[in-house]
């Protein structure tokens, strides 16, 4: 299979960092004793772990002691639900969920609800947000853990998180945000917006792949059950060895980020704006899918879509399978990484209400800070004449 010369999934997966491969490298061939071992080798490497630790907590403003390192955003999803259904007090079973969350946190709630566990799938706006107003409605007496993504990874629609927070807050439930797409890609502050628990995997932000971290909150209530027996690794929460080379990559990418946030993000929310004006005057019939592009960037915490997010569709229902196997040259995808062999349309337009033309022919943008203005104006000229083509 040729090499794709333009890479605009970002959202399924990121080039790793130059800075995260160097650390990792660095891991592998220095640093690579056991971080439980008590000697010098383990000692250096457990030093790793702490100091990666501190960087993960300073990326989503919490302690370095809240900070769990996993294999990634499907195990920390799956930990924080199944662990806060199993621990929740016999009258608080009920939990809520949003009808458009990535499939590792619909499949644990579908796990739950066939062990008599009451769930509720919340609807969402045609943009694919969580109406707080609807959220509130959905809450019972019973209602023990709200589980809301912080932003869609296919439409890129950034939730009320705040404001879910401190409703969440204000009738004592738990509150758990799926943040796999929005790590480094929004200012985000756990202890600000009343987050309990937060899920993330660092191959969205230019990290490895089979590592992440969830983030467990001082104030939870409960002590969170861990998913995996065995070692008292990760203060008991995540048995297994800790894969400090993947550790390592992590926090070097987050530290890349972090450096400079709104200035990359910036950067980026300007490579995106320009796809989109350059996809609206080439190609009639576009639609827009989530919340609008903004047309100036201020901060991230501003910001009511992904700033590397753009999804479209065409109003004839041009097939996206068809358009993408024509796209020669530049990767981009039809939604979620995960159903991508699926060809009947994103579960996640059809929940927003879209029709079956706007879901079939969806296609996802993701840019990095890696792109530049040149590939995306290749891009919109491979888009456009693709899409005119398949209609001639």
């Amino acid at each position: 299979m040729a090499r794709q010369k333009i890479y605009l999934d970002n959202h399924a997966t990121t080039m790793p960092a130059p800075e995260a491969v160097e650390a990792m490298v660095d891991c592998m061939s220095n640093h690579y004793g056991n971080a439980a071992s008590n000697h010098s080798f383990g000692h250096r490497a457990n030093k790793i772990v702490e100091d990666s630790r501190g960087v993960m907590a300073r990326t989503v403003g919490a302690k370095p002691e809240e900070i769990v390192f996993t294999s990634g955003a499907t195990e920390s999803n799956n930990q924080a639900i199944k662990g806060c259904a199993e621990a929740l007090p016999e009258g608080k079973r009920h939990i809520i969920v949003s009808s458009i969350e990535h499939k590792c946190v619909l499949e644990a709630a579908a796990h739950l609800g066939s062990m008599g566990v009451e769930v509720t799938l919340l609807p969402v706006t045609p943009e694919g947000v969580v109406d707080p107003n609807v959220l509130e409605g959905a809450i019972k007496p019973n209602t023990g853990l709200i589980s809301v993504m912080y932003a869609n990874n296919e439409v890129g629609s950034v939730n009320p998180i705040s404001e879910i927070g401190e409703l969440c807050h204000m009738n004592g439930i738990v509150f758990h945000v799926d943040a796999a797409q929005a790590v480094t890609h929004i200012d985000i502050d756990v202890k600000d917006q009343r987050i309990d628990l937060l899920s993330s995997s660092a191959h969205k932000f230019h990290g490895p792949k089979g590592s992440g971290f969830l983030y467990v909150s001082e104030d939870l209530p409960f002590e969170l059950p861990a998913l995996l027996d065995g070692g008292a690794q990760e203060r008991g929460l995540r048995s297994g060895t800790v894969n400090v080379p993947g550790v390592a990559g992590m926090a070097a990418a987050a530290e890349v980020a972090l450096n400079d946030l709104d200035g990359h993000l910036s950067r980026v929310f300007e490579l995106r704006n320009g796809l989109y004006r350059g996809l609206v005057d080439a190609v009639p019939g576009l639609v827009l899918n989530g919340t609008p592009v903004q047309d100036g960037f201020e901060t991230s915490r501003d910001l009511l879509r992904l700033p590397h997010n753009l999804n479209v569709s065409l109003e004839d229902g041009v097939p996206a399978v068809d358009i993408m196997a024509k796209m020669r040259g530049v990767a981009v995808s039809a939604g979620s990484a995960c159903r991508s062999s699926n060809n009947g349309g994103s579960y996640v337009l059809k929940a927003m209400g879209a029709s079956p033309e706007r879901s079939i022919s969806a296609i996802r943008f993701g840019l990095s800070r890696y792109n530049t203005p040149e590939e995306i104006a290749t891009a919109i000229e491979k888009y456009a004449r693709t899409v005119s083509k398949l209609r001639g």
